[in-house]
């Protein structure tokens, strides 16, 4: 856990800081498109992720929830995850147009640090419950 809040969060946070001020440069429907793709592209890895730590959880009497079961919820965490990168790519690459630049990174950073918790909360409820069968009695 300490590596994910050292290590991970922060580049997390980081990466659609770095790209809004990339994006600055593109034309709103441009910049747009690049968030939609880059989001898309991430939360779908997320949920990929996301599924293959939940789906098979190595029960010893068998998992509580079939494999495919799993598939809303890591859709819904990849989601999440996704918007997340592209809305705070697009609010930094706002302010940057405006040469707000300690405001972009502020407000980027803010955002995406608001959808990183948003996600947590969502994998947090998705987990809530058993994830293995109880043994025989």
């Amino acid at each position: 856990a300490a590596f994910d809040w050292t290590v991970v969060i922060p580049i997390w946070v980081a990466a659609p800081v770095v790209a809004g001020f990339t994006w600055a440069g593109l034309s709103d429907r441009d910049a747009r498109r690049s968030a939609l793709a880059v989001g898309g592209i991430v939360g779908a890895i997320a949920a990929g992720l996301f599924w293959q730590a939940v789906a098979s959880p190595g029960c010893e009497f068998g998992a509580v929830r079939a494999p495919g079961d799993w598939l809303p919820a890591a859709a819904l965490l990849g989601a999440v995850v996704g918007a997340g990168i592209g809305a705070s790519g697009i609010v930094t690459a706002a302010y940057v147009r405006r040469a707000q630049r300690w405001r972009a990174a502020l407000a980027g950073a803010a955002t995406e640090l608001a959808m990183v918790f948003a996600g947590i909360a969502v994998a947090g409820i998705v987990l809530l419950g058993p994830a293995c069968q109880r043994p025989p009695v």
